[in-house]
């Protein structure tokens, strides 16, 4: 094979994993809703808790199916000196999402002992999953704000790059955005308190999860040259 075509290979490669990524991102979250309203006539109180509906065995493999992707996806090489690369973000948050597939989020009914989660504690269960999460989220955020902005060494952004950029950056921060507000919802709101019980009627665990996933495949599909159109983008 010529470099060339090699070269033409890869970067195909490259489109179809962050394809690949980007759909999935956008397919879970409308399918766990279209289930929920149209089978239970609600919406679970967050992504994960579909685990335990009919949906828990499409949750598990999609979560598994964006794991695998992200820990095959190798990237743009490191240059010299470089600390942050595609290689290891893209292992973490493969890992992340594969370990919040694996240990459930807790539930306060008894359920059969079929997971992996059965092989330690339910508190030790819940913590691997929330930091399973916790990574994936936190490492989909270095994408979007350090490694898709980057451009080639010596090279300087032009105008399509920058607004490529904007959209990245923009994911990025409404990633992080829902972060905050998921760590504000579990650690300071969740209390039993009158605003705690507001929260739970409208499901917000579930739309802040929904807000972040979605960032999360906007950011893959135009960097995958899907959406690139819509925002006004020409091909990197």
């Amino acid at each position: 094979m010529t470099d060339a075509k090699a070269n033409n290979a890869l970067v195909l490669s490259f489109l179809t994993v962050r394809k690949a990524l980007g759909y999935l991102g956008l397919a879970l979250p409308a399918v766990l809703i279209g289930y929920g309203l149209a089978i239970n006539g609600q919406i679970e109180d967050s992504v994960s808790a579909f685990y335990y509906t009919g949906m828990g065995d499409v949750f598990v493999g999609t979560l598994f199916a964006i794991g695998v992707f992200l820990f095959a996806y190798k990237g743009y090489p490191p240059e010299p000196g470089e600390v942050i690369s595609d290689r290891w973000v893209s292992q973490v948050a493969g890992i992340g999402a594969i370990v919040t597939a694996l240990f459930p989020t807790p539930i306060d009914t008894q359920i059969d002992c079929e997971t992996v989660a059965c092989l330690v504690t339910g508190f030790a269960a819940s913590n691997l999953h929330y930091a399973g999460a916790a990574a994936f989220f936190l490492a989909i955020a270095v994408f979007c704000l350090v490694l898709f902005t980057r451009s080639a060494p010596g090279t300087k952004p032009d105008f399509e790059k920058r607004r490529a950029n904007a959209v990245y950056r923009w994911c990025g921060i409404t990633i992080l955005a829902a972060l905050g507000g998921l760590a504000t919802a579990f650690l300071l709101v969740d209390d039993g308190s009158a605003l705690d019980t507001q929260l739970d009627a409208i499901n917000i665990v579930f739309w802040l999860e929904t807000v972040a996933i979605g960032a999360f495949a906007i950011a893959w599909l135009v960097k995958g040259e899907t959406l690139h159109g819509f925002f006004g983008i020409s091909p990197d």
